[in-house]
């Protein structure tokens, strides 16, 4: 079959034709449920963008400050109108800044790149959809135009998936770890730079080869699919199969510095209790479905080009891994990122990483009584991390620890950045409801608190 594998073949196989339904099958599951989320985000993007649209500007605070209800018993404002004996007039949120919506007006970064990751996803799941075309005719036929668009959409579905993975795993880690996120300017040239590369990676050896003039073709078929021609093996390494190591390997390298720095914090109780689910395991399942979903099909082919080609029976469950990599998508992001995923109205604009919905995958917080309250400011000017490139992965709150040109005050270091210069107080309170076995308990230990309580 070696000889004859890039050639036609009719009638399929009663391996080919099983694999290529299941592959159809699930290419076709992947489409819909991609499609569908596609098609929910942008209409929720559409709708965000033009909610604004009507009536006059409207203002919101600047996150980053302290606010409060009713006049205000600090600073200047109270002190003079103490002095002049009277009460202070002027109330806490009219002293809170505001911004104008009339600007540009972006949304959530993350929700941008899940949109791209969508489409990418798109291409692939109509790549593998294509196959219901084979087993309809009962043959693979090479040379047709189906043949061409089926692996000109692996390749693209592929590539352009990697790259976003790889774009969000790195946006992730230093929305997490460094606070940082780049300007929507940058983020959005970003995604247009990928796009170009991907289509330029994928179509400029197909005209550098005149469509695989030379070898009978430049996508033919490849086992149960067509894809690029097996005499162009460097042309498969260099242009596809790079970069799915590369991406594969990034994004665990990220997600795990993330997960052993955030559970790092959260031993030493640097985390808020909005964050109790970044240092559970289960945050590393993002590059464990990209790993399954990917690298056999990535290491069957790899293994091709070394003459140890496996089994067409291989390739049709790798295809099926492969096909299954849209709807996997779709669900984990569904499920552990639903907080953007699924936000409403004006919470488009907040950018949330959304991973703290992770927190369902964790035990449930021991309740405690009491008030919890959070002080932090802004840090000093030098964001850049100390100790060289291999300190990249570190955790920034030990690199705080260093001396730097402000001096050796960590209390500035470890405290959270703001868009200006301030100190951010959020109370968290718990109320627990005590039950008759409490109130026993408690005149148990307090027999003479009832003059107490009576207060």
């Amino acid at each position: 079959m070696e000889s004859s594998e890039k050639d036609t073949l009719a009638p399929l196989p009663s391996v080919v034709r099983s694999g290529s339904i299941a592959i159809s099958v699930v290419g076709i599951i992947s489409f819909i449920s991609t499609l569908a989320l596609f098609i929910y985000l942008s209409f929720k993007l559409v709708r965000w963008h033009l909610g604004r649209g009507s009536g006059g500007i409207t203002r919101h605070k600047t996150p980053g400050y302290v606010f409060a209800s009713g006049p205000v018993k600090f600073g200047p404002a109270h002190d003079a109108a103490k002095l002049a004996g009277a009460e202070p007039t002027v109330d806490a949120a009219s002293l809170a800044p505001s911004v104008g919506s009339g600007g540009p007006r972006y949304p959530n970064q993350f929700i941008v790149l899940i949109v791209n990751l969508l489409v990418a996803d798109l291409h692939q799941a109509i790549a593998f959809a294509i196959s219901t075309v084979w087993v309809a005719e009962d043959s693979i036929t090479v040379g047709t135009g189906t043949c061409f668009t089926q692996g000109l959409f692996v390749s693209l579905g592929d590539l352009a998936s990697s790259c976003f993975m790889s774009a969000i795993a790195i946006h992730t880690f230093y929305s997490i770890v460094y606070q940082y996120r780049p300007p929507h300017k940058i983020l959005y040239l970003s995604i247009l730079s990928i796009w170009a590369f991907v289509f330029l990676i994928v179509l400029l050896p197909v005209a550098g080869t005149a469509n695989g003039a030379e070898a009978g073709g430049f996508f033919v078929r490849a086992g149960a699919w067509c894809w690029i021609n097996k005499d162009y093996g460097n042309i498969r390494l260099l242009t596809h199969y790079i970069f799915i190591f590369v991406s594969i390997v990034l994004s665990w390298v990220l997600y795990t510095a993330v997960f052993l720095s955030l559970r790092r914090q959260h031993r030493r109780g640097d985390l808020s209790a909005k964050n109790t689910g970044y240092h559970h395991p289960a945050f590393l399942i993002y590059p464990v479905i990209y790993l399954v979903c990917i690298l056999p099909l990535a290491t069957g082919r790899v293994a091709t080009m070394a003459h140890h080609e496996p089994p067409v029976a291989y390739f049709c469950f790798a295809g099926v891994l492969a096909a299954s990599n849209g709807w996997l998508d779709v669900l984990l992001f569904t499920v552990t990122r639903r907080s953007i995923v699924f936000a409403h109205g004006g919470d488009f604009g907040n950018e949330d990483t959304g991973v703290d919905t992770f927190a369902f995958m964790a035990s449930a917080p021991r309740k405690t009584f009491g008030n919890t309250i959070f002080v932090r400011g802004g840090r000093e000017e030098e964001t850049t991390p100390r100790g060289g490139w291999w300190r990249i992965l570190g955790d920034p709150e030990e690199q705080a620890q260093k001396p730097t040109k402000l001096g050796n005050n960590t209390s500035q270091t470890s405290l959270a950045y703001t868009e200006q210069n301030a100190i951010q107080m959020e109370i968290i309170t718990s109320v627990v409801v005590e039950d008759d076995k409490s109130e026993n308990l408690y005149k148990k230990h307090f027999p003479d608190s009832t003059s107490i309580r009576s207060m």
